[in-house]
C-alpha cells in the first residue's frame, strides 16, 4: 500500500512515497481536499479518496500558517499524526479526526506541539498513545489568556485505545476541558495523564469521563488539579493505588462499576465528595482512606471556618475487606463536615458483616474511626445487608455476630428466614425485583444518556432531608 504524506499549509501538498517521492501541488478542490473560508479564516477538510487510505499527516512541517484555523481529517482506514515541532508555530484553533479505523501517533524525541483543541470521534483503534503526545512546550506561560494558541481542550468520543504510556498527557497547564465519552482503554500506565486545569474564574477548567471502560488504571494514572471532576457510568476492572489522584474541589463519582478498588485507589483532596449509586465488587482495605478534605486554591479563610462535604450514598458493595469503607476520618475530624453514609447495600455474608459490626475490625484504633463505623451501622443510617431473596438493616443484625464472626450455627439460610418473618427490621421480600439483584454487576446501567443529572440530585436531596445522617466533626 502506498504511504501518502499530507502536509497542510497555505497550499496543500501531497507527497506520494513510491520508489522516488514526487511532490504535487494540489488545489483545495482535488485529491480529497475541501477548503472553506469563514471570516477570513480557513477550514481545511481532508477525506481519504477511495485509493488513498494510508496517510501520514505532519502538522508543523511548514512555515507559519497564514489563515488556517481548523483542520479536519475523516473517513480514512489508517492515519498517522506527527506533531513534532522544531521551532515555534502558532497553533490551529482545532484539529478534528473522525471515522478512522486505525489512528497512530508518531513517537518523537523533539518538542511536540498540539492544536488549541483536539477532537477524536469514532476511532476504531488507537494501539498506543506514546509519551509526550499531548503537551504544552515548557516555554509557554499558563493560567490565563496567554495560552489561547496552545492546547486547552481534548475531547474523545467513541474511541478505543490499547495503551496510554507514562507522560502521554504531560505538562498540560492552564487547561480548560478534558472530556471522554464512550472511551475504552486497556491499560493506563503510571503518571500517564497529568493535568493542571485553569483555576481562574473566567477560564475555569473541568474534567468529565462518562460511559467509558478502563481495564487497568495503574499507579497515579490520573493526576488532576481541577475545580470539578465527574466520573459517571464507567466500568473499571482494577484501579491501583492513587489511580485517581490530585486536588479536586468538587469530586463526583456516580453510577460506576469497579471490580477491584485497591488501597488508596482514590487519593484526593476535595472540598465536596459525592459517591452515589456505584457498584463496588471488591473493596480492599483502605480503599477510600486517602480521600481527605482540602482546597484547590487558597480561600484566605481558616479551615476551621470552612465546611466540607462527604456523601457516600445508595452504593452496592459485594465484597469488602476490613477497614475499607472509611475516608480519612482523622482529617475530617479536624474540620466541619457534612458527612452522609446512607442507603447503601452490602452483600450479606458473615465475613462482610463480621468486621463491620465488630469494634475491632476497622483498622487503627482511633476515636474518629470508631465513631464513623458506629454511625454507619445504626438504624438511622438505613444501610442494608442484602441476600439474593431478602434484606434487612445492618443494625438489626448486630445480635447475630460475636467477635467479628457469625454466632454458632447461624447461616445465611437462617438470615433469610429471619428477614421473611420479622416485620420490624426488614423490607418486604415481595418488593425485591430484578433491579435489586446487583451482585457482580459488570455492565453500566446507562444506555449512553446521562442518568445522574438532576434525578439523583433531587432524589437524594429529598431522601437525605427525610432520613439524614449528619455529623459536624
Amino acid at each position: 500500500m502506498y504511504l501518502i504524506q499530507v502536509i497542510i499549509c497555505s497550499f496543500c501538498f501531497v507527497v506520494f512515497a513510491n520508489s522516488s517521492p514526487t511532490r504535487i501541488l494540489v488545489s483545495c478542490d482535488r485529491n480529497g481536499f475541501t477548503c472553506k473560508t469563514i471570516d477570513s479564516k480557513r477550514h481545511i477538510l481532508y477525506q481519504c479518496p477511495p485509493k488513498t487510505q494510508d496517510v501520514l499527516i505532519n502538522l508543523w512541517n511548514y512555515g507559519e500558517p497564514s489563515n488556517t484555523a481548523w483542520v479536519t481529517v475523516k473517513n480514512c482506514a489508517t492515519v498517522e499524526i506527527d506533531m513534532s515541532c522544531t521551532s515555534y508555530r502558532r497553533s490551529f484553533e482545532s484539529l478534528t479526526i473522525e471515522n478512522v479505523t486505525n489512528l497512530h501517533f508518531t513517537r518523537s524525541v523533539t518538542t511536540m506541539k498540539n492544536p488549541a483543541k483536539i477532537y477524536l470521534r469514532d476511532i476504531e483503534n488507537i494501539p498506543l498513545i506514546p509519551e509526550n503526545t499531548f503537551t504544552i512546550p515548557h516555554m509557554m506561560k499558563y493560567n490565563g489568556p496567554v495560552v489561547e494558541h496552545e492546547v486547552q481542550g481534548i475531547e474523545f468520543e467513541s474511541v478505543n485505545i490499547g495503551t496510554i504510556e507514562t507522560h502521554a498527557f504531560h505538562g498540560l497547564r492552564g487547561f480548560r476541558n478534558f472530556t471522554w465519552k464512550n472511551v475504552n482503554v486497556e491499560l493506563v500506565h503510571p503518571k500517564a495523564i497529568t493535568i493542571n486545569f485553569n483555576t481562574t474564574e473566567k477560564y475555569q477548567g473541568w474534567f468529565s469521563m462518562t460511559n467509558s471502560t478502563m481495564t487497568i488504571l495503574d499507579y497515579l494514572s490520573f493526576q488532576l488539579h481541577v475545580k470539578e471532576a465527574i466520573f459517571e457510568n464507567n466500568k473499571f476492572v482494577e484501579i491501583m493505588p492513587g489511580g485517581i489522584s490530585g486536588t479536586i474541589e468538587n469530586f463526583t463519582y456516580v453510577d460506576n462499576i469497579v471490580d477491584m478498588l485497591q488501597p488508596g485507589s482514590i487519593s484526593i483532596l476535595a472540598k465536596t465528595v459525592n459517591i452515589f449509586a456505584n457498584t463496588f465488587n471488591y473493596l480492599k482495605a483502605g480503599s477510600l482512606s486517602k480521600i481527605s478534605p482540602g482546597l484547590l486554591t487558597d480561600s484566605h479563610t481558616s479551615f476551621g471556618n470552612l465546611e466540607f462535604g462527604y456523601k457516600f450514598n445508595n452504593n452496592n458493595i459485594v465484597y469488602m475487606d476490613a477497614g475499607s469503607l472509611n475516608p480519612d476520618m482523622v482529617a475530617y475530624k479536624k474540620v466541619s463536615t457534612n458527612l452522609y453514609f446512607t442507603f447503601n447495600n452490602f452483600f450479606c455474608t458473615c465475613e462482610n458483616m463480621g468486621w463491620l459490626i465488630s469494634p475491632n475490625g476497622h483498622g487503627s484504633s482511633t476515636t474518629s474511626l470508631k465513631s464513623f463505623y458506629e454511625s454507619i451501622t445504626n438504624e438511622t443510617a438505613s444501610n442494608i445487608c442484602s441476600g439474593l431473596t431478602c434484606k434487612m438493616t445492618i443494625a438489626s443484625l448486630k445480635y447475630f455476630f460475636k467477635n467479628g464472626q457469625c454466632i454458632s450455627n447461624f447461616t445465611m439460610e437462617d438470615f433469610c428466614q429471619i428477614t421473611t418473618t420479622s416485620q420490624t427490621s426488614t423490607f418486604e421480600v415481595d418488593s425485591i425485583g430484578e433491579s435489586d439483584i446487583w451482585y457482580n454487576r459488570s455492565e453500566p446501567k446507562s444506555d449512553g444518556n446521562s442518568n445522574f443529572s438532576y434525578y439523583y440530585i433531587i432524589s437524594f436531596s429529598v431522601m437525605l432531608n427525610m432520613f439524614s445522617l449528619k455529623f459536624v466533626l
